[in-house]
């Protein structure tokens, strides 16, 4: 007496549909996620890349700039501007150690 995939769906009975559906839609999510971290993490190095340049040679002006021409997302994870009161010091040592940490 063989049982194939169906068959084991039909026995389970109406619980099925519903463990059927969200597993469906968790798998459209993961997938969402997994296409927006890969296509992401290139702008990000990029962004990264160009904001270290700027602290390195001393111009927080032109960082601020690039952070702010960025979208909103990405110019919050590298510039908090809620906190403007922070020392340039400590603006420049926090874009380091996330470059450090990338």
């Amino acid at each position: 007496m063989e049982t194939n995939l169906g068959q084991l769906f039909l026995r389970g009975g109406w619980v099925m549909w519903p463990l059927l559906i969200f597993s469906v839609l968790s798998w459209a999510v993961i997938l969402e996620r997994l296409y927006t971290y890969i296509t992401l993490r290139p702008k990000l190095a990029e962004l990264a890349t160009a904001l270290i340049n700027s602290l390195k040679s001393g111009d927080l002006a032109s960082a601020r700039q690039i952070c702010l021409a960025s979208k909103p997302q990405v110019n919050e994870i590298f510039f908090d501007r809620k906190k403007s009161r922070k020392t340039d010091v400590t603006i420049k040592k926090k874009f380091v150690d996330f470059r450090n940490h990338w």
